[in-house]
């Protein structure tokens, strides 16, 4: 049975909404959310893709995120010079120079839009779903640092 301020198990792993503990936290998430397969468009812990993947670790939060499922973008949406997170996602963060653990980092390609966004834990490190499903990547990778456009934090007006 899970108490209060806990949200259910996947994988058996249950985050505590209400954790003091960031490390705790971080812990959880990764223990309940690595591996999972990545899935364009997907929104459950059968499939994720990496917008989906903050949905859900932000949901466990406590925060529910603003998603454009009503929208179709195609897997190459990125290429086509439609940028719909800061089009459609801005509004809810507020962007930060200083990182710390649970603030969102939003990546971009070569043509300089976001199509990429994952969410920052301890040690120089991150955690998303690219297409090897959800992975912890180093900030400092230079496959990663070269595309981070930069870090965002959540505004406390969207708890759910």
């Amino acid at each position: 049975m899970q108490g209060a301020g806990e949200l259910p198990p996947v994988r058996g792993v249950s985050i505590r909404a209400d954790a003091k503990n960031l490390r705790d936290v971080e812990k959880a998430i990764i223990g309940k959310y690595l591996g999972i397969p990545y899935r364009h468009r997907g929104r459950t812990i059968d499939g994720l893709d990496c917008w989906g993947f903050l949905k859900l670790v932000y949901a466990d939060l406590g925060y529910r995120l603003f998603d454009i499922e009503d929208l179709e973008y195609s897997k190459v949406w990125g290429l086509s010079g439609k940028d719909y997170f800061r089009e459609h996602y801005g509004h809810d963060w507020d962007r930060v120079e200083t990182p710390q653990v649970l603030d969102g980092i939003l990546f971009v390609n070569s043509k300089g839009v976001a199509n990429h966004a994952g969410i920052v834990l301890s040690k120089r490190r991150f955690i998303h779903c690219c297409r090897q499903g959800v992975v912890v990547s180093r900030l400092d990778d230079v496959s990663w640092k070269t595309k981070t456009e930069g870090f965002y934090r959540l505004k406390n007006d969207i708890r759910s």
